[in-house]
């Protein structure tokens, strides 16, 4: 991966992860759905490992 593909895939990875805590949020507070556990911890998961690659692609030198 050169530098500026790099760059870009570590900015999907961050939207992931804002997206994903977005969405958790939104899904459990809309009205009339119940709450749901699994959805926060599949979310947090998801967002937790696109968080941590984003982060090891960050450090990553050429």
């Amino acid at each position: 991966m050169n530098k500026k593909q790099r760059e870009n895939t570590i900015k999907l990875l961050y939207d992931i992860v804002r997206y994903s805590i977005i969405g958790i949020i939104f899904i459990n507070l809309a009205p009339g759905k119940e709450f749901s556990w699994w959805s926060i911890i599949a979310g947090g998961i998801i967002g937790f490992l696109a968080y941590i690659v984003a982060l090891w692609l960050d450090k990553k030198e050429d």
